[in-house]
């Protein structure tokens, strides 16, 4: 039995481990610096939050995403 459209696109519910409060924009940089991190430490991190980011495909090639 085939899965529906709904099921098939559904978010993952955020862990209560990742939501995050930030307060003021230092707290906010340095949230983003900290990702910056984390993603950067392998190149599989990194293509994997890519493809998350919708900016290349699931082969690992580059989306076009501005059309002439």
């Amino acid at each position: 039995m085939s899965r529906t459209v709904t099921e098939k696109n559904k978010r993952k519910p955020v862990q209560a481990a990742e939501r995050r409060v930030l307060s003021s924009h230092t707290a906010l940089i340095q949230d983003m610096r900290d990702f910056q991190g984390e993603i950067s430490q392998s190149p599989e991190l990194a293509l994997a939050f890519l493809k998350r980011a919708g900016l290349v495909s699931a082969a690992g090639k580059p989306k076009q995403l501005i059309r002439d």
